[in-house]
């Protein structure tokens, strides 16, 4: 959500995948530079963090 409160991105999970998984490849597509995530404490992943 932005400080407005929009959604940048959500998707299904697959019921045969996880959250984790799914979770990467919903911000390829955004624009992180300079930006702060939070997320849950399901997503403290080294790749994530990367």
């Amino acid at each position: 959500m932005t400080h407005g409160g929009q959604v940048l991105t959500q998707g299904q999970v697959d019921g045969k995948s996880n959250e984790i998984l799914a979770s990467a490849p919903l911000l390829d597509d955004v624009d992180l530079t300079d930006a702060v995530i939070t997320v849950d404490a399901l997503h403290t992943q080294h790749g994530h963090a990367s």
